[in-house]
């Protein structure tokens, strides 16, 4: 039927507009539920974060410090140096909050209210960014390995499977 303007509608209200927009097509009677979801409010959390990075639901009333819990850091997070981010198109707003001293000392005068769509960015230390940048490095090793490991599994099937080798322990 397209697009149904429904601000201020009832779910009622809105299966009997649908429902009347398609007797206009079907000339048969329909029997409609309409259910109006409401979605919540996003925040984004990027970076040395333990939940899954991306899109986080913000909560009524959640602050800087609720969220940095809500998403949790890696061991190689650096919490001295934490990004909260407006955005905006002409006037984006970049706070560095240091997440350490927060709680450390317990003061909260940089523990910023979240609005939605802000991006959190915890970064890495330096030695954190190494790490990752070897991680990085070494990861196509790390898959050659892997498919070696496989070969290997696969020829040791095969030799158990046709009696050329007793079992699937190695013997020294």
């Amino acid at each position: 039927v397209g697009p149904v303007y429904v601000l201020g509608m009832t779910e009622t209200e809105l299966a009997a507009q649908v429902q009347s927009q398609l007797m206009l097509y079907f000339k048969k009677d329909f029997q409609l539920q309409a259910r109006i979801v409401v979605s919540y409010k996003l925040f984004y959390a990027i970076g040395e974060v333990l939940a899954t990075k991306g899109r986080q639901k913000l909560e009524p009333d959640m602050t800087f410090l609720d969220a940095m819990f809500a998403v949790q850091w890696t061991p190689l997070a650096n919490l001295g140096r934490v990004y909260l981010i407006r955005p905006d198109a002409e006037n984006p707003l970049v706070l560095e909050i240091n997440f350490r001293e927060m709680l450390t000392t317990g003061n909260m005068t940089t523990n910023a209210r979240m609005h939605e769509r802000d991006i959190l960015y915890i970064p890495p230390t330096f030695l954190g960014l190494i790490a990752r940048l070897l991680e990085r490095v070494l990861q196509p090793v790390g898959v050659a390995v892997n498919t070696m490991l496989g070969v290997a599994r696969i020829r040791t099937a095969y030799e158990v499977a046709t009696g050329q080798q007793d079992s699937l322990y190695f013997r020294f």
